[in-house]
C-alpha cells in the first residue's frame, strides 16, 4: 500500500534496466493507485509493448483512461473478452459503464452495471453505477430507492454517501448533501482512508457553496490543501468559489490552470464559458461553451449557456438552434424554456413563444410573473382579446408586478380601442 514508495523503487530499477517490463508494469498500477492516471496509460502501454498481456492490464489502464476522460477509448479498446476472472470481468463492465455515463449513454450504462451484477450480486459499485444512470436521466426518485438500497446492505460503505450527497446536491436539497458528505468525513477518519476525505471534503465545499456560504467552502477547501497541495479537484472548487464572490480575475486564472493540466475537464470549460458570460466577454463566453457542447451534447448546462450567450448577442435563430434538444412537449427545465421563449419573441415568433411560456405555467399555474409574459406575449402577437383574458385573471403580489400589470392593462386597452375604431 505504499504506492508513492513503489514508484521511486520501481524508477530506479528502470534507471538501471529501460526495459524491464515488470517494472513498468509495478510503475504503471502503483501511477493509478495515486491518481497519475497519464503516468498509468504510458506505462501500463510500454508493460504490453514489452511483452504483458493486455487482458492483464485492461482494469488498470480502464481506469487510466476513465481519469482521463477517454471514454470513448475505453469502449474501443477495454473488453471482458480474454478476461478468465469473474472479479476482473466485473470491474471491466462496471469500467465500461463509466465511459458510457461519461458520453451520456444512460441506457447502455445501465446494462452494463447490470451485467456486473449478474456476476458479482449486490456489487455496491455496480448499484451506484445504476445509480448514476438514474440520475443522469433525472429520474431521481429510482435513483434514491437504489441508493437506500445500497445504504441497507451496507451503512458504512463511504461511496454510496457521497453518491447520496452528490445526489441531494443534484435536487438542491443542500442541507441534507452537507450531513452526507460530514458522515462520509466521518467514516474516512474511522477507516483511515485519505482519499475518501478528499472526495468527502470536495463534495462538502459544493454543498456550502450551494447554500451561498462561500467562507465555508474556503475552510472545506483549505483541509484539501493539507492532505492533496496539487488536487486539481480542489482547483477547480477554488474558481467555483472565485465565481461565487464574482472574482472574474482570479476564476479565470484558476480555470486555465484546471485546463492546463486537463484540456478535457468539461465543467472547468463550462464554468470558463460562464465567467466570460458575465465578464460580458462574449466572444470568448461562446468559445468556450461552443466546445464544450461540441465535446458533451448532452450537458444541459453548457447548452443553455451557450444560448443564453446567443441571445446576448442577438442571434436568437442560432440560440432556438441551440436549446432544441431541451425543448418539446413535455419539457420541464424552467431556464431552457424561458430562454426559447425569448429566441422565439426576439425572432418574432410570438406564438412558439406564448407556447413555452404556457408550457412553465403548467408546472407554475400561480407564477405572477409568468402570466404577465404571457399577456405580453398575446399582445405583441396581435392577440389582445386572449391578452386581456389573462390579465383579468392576474392578482398581483407585488409592486412591481402591479406596475407592469397595470402598464400591459392599458396597451391592452389602447390596442382594443384601435380595433373598434
Amino acid at each position: 500500500g505504499e504506492y508513492r514508495a513503489a514508484i521511486i523503487d520501481a524508477k530506479n530499477v528502470l534507471l538501471e534496466e529501460p526495459g524491464s517490463r515488470r517494472a513498468r508494469l509495478l510503475l504503471g498500477r502503483a501511477s493509478i493507485r495515486v491518481g497519475d492516471a497519464a503516468a498509468a496509460e504510458k506505462e501500463l502501454t510500454r508493460a504490453v509493448e514489452l511483452g504483458s498481456e493486455f487482458a492483464d492490464v485492461a482494469v488498470d489502464f480502464g481506469q487510466a483512461l476513465l481519469l482521463l476522460n477517454e471514454f470513448q477509448r475505453v469502449l474501443d479498446e477495454i473488453a471482458v473478452e480474454g478476461v478468465a476472472n469473474d472479479g476482473e470481468k466485473s470491474s471491466i463492465l462496471k469500467i465500461r459503464g463509466d465511459a458510457m455515463l461519461g458520453l451520456g449513454e444512460t441506457s447502455g450504462a445501465r446494462d452494463e452495471f447490470v451485467a456486473a451484477l449478474a456476476i458479482t450480486p449486490a456489487d455496491p459499485d455496480a448499484m451506484l453505477g445504476i445509480v448514476s444512470s438514474y440520475v443522469a436521466e433525472r429520474e431521481f426518485m429510482q435513483a434514491r430507492a437504489t441508493l437506500d438500497e445500497v445504504l441497507s446492505l451496507n451503512n458504512a460503505y463511504i461511496p454510496a454517501w457521497l453518491t447520496s450527497g452528490s445526489l441531494n446536491v443534484r435536487t438542491r436539497n443542500y442541507d441534507s448533501a452537507a450531513e452526507n458528505y460530514d458522515q462520509a468525513l466521518r467514516l474516512a477518519d474511522q477507516q483511515s482512508n485519505p482519499t475518501a476525505k478528499i472526495q468527502a471534503l470536495i463534495g462538502l465545499a459544493e454543498a456550502h457553496l450551494g447554500r451561498k456560504e462561500p467562507a465555508s467552502a474556503k475552510e472545506a477547501v483549505q483541509q484539501i490543501d493539507e492532505l492533496a497541495p496539487d488536487s486539481t479537484q480542489a482547483l477547480f472548487i477554488k474558481a467555483r468559489i472565485a465565481y461565487a464572490e464574482q472574482d472574474w480575475t482570479y476564476a479565470v486564472q484558476t480555470l486555465l490552470e484546471v485546463i492546463r493540466r486537463n484540456s478535457n475537464y468539461q465543467p472547468a470549460q463550462v464554468l470558463l464559458g460562464a465567467v466570460h458570460l458575465e465578464k460580458g466577454s462574449l466572444g470568448q463566453a461562446e468559445m468556450y461553451l461552443s466546445a464544450a457542447v461540441a465535446n458533451n451534447p448532452s450537458d444541459v448546462n453548457a447548452r443553455k449557456l451557450l444560448a443564453d450567450t446567443r441571445l446576448r448577442q442577438g442571434r436568437t435563430s442560432e440560440a432556438s438552434s441551440i436549446l432544441g434538444p431541451l425543448l418539446g412537449d413535455d419539457a420541464k427545465d424552467a431556464g431552457a424554456l424561458s430562454m426559447a421563449a425569448r429566441a422565439s419573441a426576439g425572432s418574432g415568433e410570438y406564438d412558439q413563444a406564448a407556447a413555452y411560456i404556457s408550457q412553465r405555467l403548467e408546472d407554475d399555474p400561480d407564477n405572477t410573473e409568468l402570466k404577465l409574459d404571457l399577456a405580453a406575449t398575446y399582445l405583441f402577437a396581435g392577440d389582445t382579446e386572449r391578452a386581456q383574458s389573462i390579465l383579468d385573471g392576474v392578482t398581483e403580489n407585488t409592486d412591481a408586478d402591479s406596475r407592469r400589470g397595470a402598464t400591459l392593462r392599458l396597451l391592452a386597452r389602447l390596442a382594443l380601442s384601435l380595433i373598434h375604431i
